[in-house]
């Protein structure tokens, strides 16, 4: 495909303008800011976080699914890599958003910027195809170099984007051009003031949400004022959601480190997502990733060792069951991936049930069989046990509200959070109930546990482990 140029056309008619250039030797596509085609609103909830990618190679180009959940189709087919040939229709998700995949000549390209055959004034049509589709994609490469944090990059885009025109041109109109670079010019002021404007805004609700934190760990336990200190920051966090559906947060961006941005994929896989995670879960996360490096480090890398026989075979199950891949690091926590092991309590195998919680779940235990030491079928019961804990504590953050369940009970869970919270509603809110510490305490602790084992489990390179499962690309980020 020498001499041409390559696109993903959104099929959306709301987002038709903004086609992507396929210019580089690879073009990731995902819900994460990192990718060279982010994916957002209410059509990226079936698209992964780094869903597929698409590479260029020789003078052809090839679609490749980089592990997500709901799949990679072309032209209507389920692909794991598949050659692409123009004119061709992308969907990421089984109802996901379509683009097509289209290829223009470049000798077409310069006949689209100015007809050689007639004056600029004779093709007003011509001239606004001109700039406009140039200033797409300018905005387009401006939003994409902001959100992997290149934020100086406006002007160099503008005077590429000039001359860009200059070279397609075969006349070079001066008019085109002067409009080109003065609608630059105005869209560059304008988006510099809105991005302040915003900057401002969402420093100030932040301010607002870290007073209301902190005054909520100086409440002990006054109801009343842990329910209005509560409604204040639900209120901030309802416009700070707003500011976040706004296309400028992506060009914005968020200052985080490592563990905080892991801590956010986490929660997006699973449908948590807020605002700002409370201080206090994010620091007790922090104080497991550093117990696993201490203490219990002979523990993980043993574990994560093991990880490169088990864990193949536990995360397609949780797939196939439409559950978020990364719970397959349960087993680490419950068990360290040691199948004979066995609790006080009489729970036992990876995924540590009770004989009682086991049989429930058609699991055979008796004094001939156990099948909690099967790994196959242990994880299909580990999977129908997480599916109902989902479904008994609804939607929302239930995915969190199931992980603290699993740890204690669903019925010990329930009783502690009646005994705290009247209000149904509430009751089904995990960071609700984290914040008024109505979670029993072995329950507050596990799932900021849990999540310091998939975020090592995720990246074991990152904290000084090296893991046969990363290395075969078990730790793939583009799950979710």
């Amino acid at each position: 495909m020498a001499g041409k140029q390559a696109w993903l056309v959104p099929r959306s008619e709301s987002r038709a303008r903004m086609r992507h250039a396929l210019t580089g030797e690879v073009t990731t596509v995902g819900r994460s800011a990192d990718n060279s085609v982010v994916i957002s609103g209410a059509e990226s909830a079936v698209v992964s976080l780094h869903h597929a990618e698409i590479l260029r190679e020789g003078e052809g180009f090839v679609l490749r699914d980089l592990g997500s959940t709901n799949g990679t189709f072309l032209n209507g087919a389920a692909v794991k890599s598949a050659p692409l040939m123009p004119p061709a229709v992308i969907r990421f998700g089984g109802q996901g958003p379509e683009f097509t995949f289209t290829v223009e000549d470049e000798q077409e390209l310069d006949r689209t910027i100015v007809a050689p055959s007639a004056p600029v004034h004779d093709k007003p049509s011509t001239v606004g195809t001109t700039y406009g589709g140039l200033l797409s994609d300018a905005v387009e490469q401006a939003r994409q170099a902001r959100a992997r944090g290149l934020t100086n990059q406006t002007m160099s885009i503008m005077r590429d984007t000039l001359r860009q025109a200059l070279h397609r041109s075969h006349k070079r109109s001066k008019r085109v051009i002067t409009a080109l670079a003065v609608s630059l010019v105005v869209l560059g002021g304008f988006t510099g003031w809105k991005l302040w404007d915003f900057h401002r805004q969402r420093n100030t609700i932040d301010a607002h949400i870290r007073d209301i934190e902190s005054a909520l760990e100086k409440a002990n336990g006054e109801n009343a004022e842990i329910d209005r200190l509560v409604a204040q920051l639900d209120t901030y966090e309802g416009e700070a959601q707003e500011l976040q559906r706004s296309p400028l947060s992506r060009l914005i961006g968020r200052k985080e480190d490592f563990v905080s941005r892991e801590i956010r994929d986490l929660l997006a896989e699973f449908g948590a997502e807020v605002f700002r995670v409370p201080p206090e879960f994010s620091n007790r996360v922090r104080y497991y990733l550093d117990y696993y490096q201490g203490p219990e480090r002979s523990t993980m890398a043993k574990a994560l060792a093991d990880g490169g026989r088990d864990l193949p075979q536990i995360r397609p199950i949780l797939q196939q069951e439409q559950l978020p891949p990364d719970l397959a690091f349960i087993p680490i926590v419950e068990s360290a991936l040691e199948s004979a092991q066995s609790s006080s309590a009489g729970a036992a195998g990876l995924w540590q049930f009770t004989p009682a919680t086991a049989r429930a779940l058609g699991l055979r235990v008796d004094s001939v069989v156990d099948e909690r030491h099967n790994l196959q079928k242990a994880s299909r019961a580990g999977c129908r046990y997480l599916r109902q804990l989902i479904l008994d504590f609804g939607t929302g953050s239930s995915v969190m509200l199931a992980l603290a369940a699993y740890n204690s009970g669903p019925t010990k869970v329930k009783q502690a959070v009646l005994r705290t919270v009247r209000d149904p509603i509430k009751q089904r809110n995990f960071w609700y109930l984290y914040r008024v510490r109505a979670l029993p305490e072995e329950t507050r602790e596990y799932v900021p546990k849990v999540f310091a084992v998939m975020i090592i489990g995720r990246n074991p390179a990152a904290f000084g482990f090296t893991s046969p499962a990363a290395a075969k690309g078990l730790a793939n980020k583009g799950s979710g």
